[in-house]
């Protein structure tokens, strides 16, 4: 049997890494926050779902981890659960018996997702795409591989077009004593729609991302802390490389006089950025380095001694999808040098040391605001004990790893494919 979470101190751990994921979603850590949760939804199946309420104790209980977001007077507008296997079984185990026991024939790792609830006056508020955001990437930090959940049948063309989940049962004829029956679905969260990835994205309206907005002064202003990212990285970089999500493609010119260096190809998913990157390429006097606009995933497997990836992970919709393609970009034993901004970076410290070092540039202050921007509006960014999850996940195995950069700002990784 493939579990999760099965003890107490499992259960701490997976809390403890999933707190960082999105700010306004909190683990309830304690049983005063549990008692808070379970007040709330009380609050609401007493009403709408009277036999859920009944049905005490609800077997969410039993091995789960309950999230909730709560308003600017602390008081809880949402709520979701994720509930793993132990003796009494998943909260809604005879809907899934099959799906169940295959998953424990094949080593399947799978949990069950529910009691998602937003209070009434707040359905408005856009708190239902968080709340999916959410569940994707804990799943995925989790190592999850299969959702399992009971969804209402109305709700059915949204969950099985934008998200792609499977339905094992289109109506299970169970409504909770409310009005509304429920069906079986399935997550695989390898299958999930790239219509769920746009629509959780929160792009800005026209045609220009963030990241274009962001080119200009990224091409003409280079700090202390990129050169010092770029010289390190380049150290463990040979063959045939790949930088993933390159920008301007300020990391070419560290590898151009390296002999060992026999390719370089730069992936972005800016057009702007490579724009301003293909000056950089043209003056390199490498034929065999060249810029390709497109998805991280798009990229044929297979065909690289190394990888790069600096400053970049944090923008991608599906990090955990990304790693486990990069993985599959590489030939054996080679390497993947990850550069990721931690959750602990201090950006106000380090725009001080940038205008001291740039105060004079005439590009400094939207390199500040767009770089505040990306912070703000787009980056996830994450604990370590997460991201070594996520590349051991992947496959790799982790050669080195230090916070020496960006004032301790940045994870430094090493990893190697076996």
């Amino acid at each position: 049997m493939t579990q999760l979470a099965s003890t107490p101190s499992q259960h701490q751990y997976l809390k403890q890494i999933l707190v960082s994921l999105d700010p306004k979603i909190k683990i309830a850590r304690s049983l005063e926050e549990e008692k808070r949760v379970e007040t709330f939804r009380d609050d609401i199946y007493r009403e709408v779902y009277p036999k859920t309420f009944k049905n005490k104790p609800d077997g969410y209980y039993n091995n789960g981890i309950h999230c909730y977001m709560t308003d600017d007077n602390d008081q809880m507008i949402a709520t979701l659960s994720f509930a793993f296997e132990c003796e009494q079984g998943l909260p809604d185990a005879p809907f899934f018996a099959e799906q169940i026991a295959q998953y424990q024939r094949a080593g399947i790792k799978y949990a069950e997702v529910g009691r998602m609830l937003v209070a009434p006056q707040c359905r408005r508020q856009g708190l239902a795409k968080r709340l999916f955001r959410f569940i994707y990437y804990a799943a995925r930090t989790m190592g999850i591989e299969r959702l399992l959940t009971l969804y209402k049948c109305d709700g059915l063309p949204f969950v099985t077009n934008i998200i792609g989940t499977r339905v094992l049962n289109p109506n299970t004829f169970e409504n909770f004593g409310g009005k509304t029956e429920y069906a079986a679905l399935e997550w695989r969260l390898d299958e999930t729609s790239a219509k769920f990835f746009r629509w959780i994205a929160d792009k800005p309206k026209g045609n220009k991302t963030v990241m274009d907005s962001y080119s200009k002064p990224h091409m003409s202003l280079t700090t202390s802390f990129q050169m010092a990212l770029y010289r390190l990285a380049a150290k463990s970089l040979y063959g045939d490389v790949i930088d993933l999500g390159c920008g301007n493609a300020k990391m070419a010119p560290f590898l151009a006089d390296k002999r060992k260096v026999t390719r370089y190809l730069g992936v972005d998913i800016s057009k702007d950025m490579l724009t301003n990157g293909q000056t950089i390429i043209d003056k390199l006097d490498r034929a065999d380095f060249s810029l390709r606009h497109g998805d991280v995933c798009d990229i044929q497997a297979g065909q690289f001694d190394c990888a790069v990836s600096l400053c970049s992970l944090q923008f991608w919709p599906d990090p955990q999808r990304a790693l486990n393609h990069i993985y599959n970009l590489l030939k054996p034993n080679g390497i993947f040098v990850l550069g990721v901004p931690n959750h602990k970076q201090n950006l106000s410290r380090l725009i001080k040391e940038v205008t001291k070092e740039h105060i004079a540039h005439p590009d400094l202050s939207q390199f500040i605001e767009s770089n505040k921007a990306l912070a703000k509006q787009t980056a996830q960014f994450v604990k370590p004990e997460s991201l070594k999850m996520m590349v051991e996940q992947a496959g790799f195995e982790v050669l080195r790893h230090h916070r020496r950069l960006y004032l301790g700002g940045l994870e430094f990784m090493v990893l190697c494919k076996h």
